[in-house]
């Protein structure tokens, strides 16, 4: 086994190599748009049903007051109805004219994002980068910074 940053860096290989094998063989970034967000829902659901739970580890990950959490757990829907009124207002077929023709514009999900996030409040900070790539399609390998794992292990 190796250990430090060989180790991590192991994860790291891992975590993209089965990020990018759910993209490529998996069903999600062939979903429709209002399938993906109805399972972001889904999953948006049991996060609330966790609340206290949620609101216990984001206190004891950061020493967040529970105003604090209240507010920010409180956003979690409100969040994600946003990106998905924002992302259903995109085209995702588009026919232009080109300079030899009709040219067809398609956005379709690209492949696995990487989201890098600070210690503070990492709830908050990590579903705002988790949820619009999974709605897009796009499968996410997420770094928390060490900070927010040491207080709850």
């Amino acid at each position: 086994m190796r250990t430090g940053a060989g180790r991590h860096h192991d994860e790291v290989d891992a975590a993209v190599a089965a990020a990018r094998s759910a993209f490529d063989h998996g069903p999600w970034p062939r979903l429709s748009l209002a399938e993906r967000a109805d399972y972001l829902r889904r999953l948006i659901d049991g996060i609330e049903a966790r609340r206290d739970q949620v609101l216990q580890l984001q206190i004891d990950e950061m020493g967040a007051t529970l105003k604090f959490a209240v507010e920010n757990f409180n956003s979690l829907r409100p969040g994600l109805e946003r990106m998905v009124a924002d992302a259903e207002t995109i085209v995702l077929r588009e026919v232009r004219d080109g300079v030899v023709g009709k040219v067809v514009v398609l956005r379709e999900p690209v492949g696995v994002v990487a989201g890098v996030t600070p210690w503070n409040s990492p709830v908050a900070v990590e579903l705002p980068k988790i949820l619009p790539s999974l709605l897009m399609g796009c499968p996410i390998v997420i770094k928390p910074a060490p900070e927010s794992l040491e207080r709850v292990t």
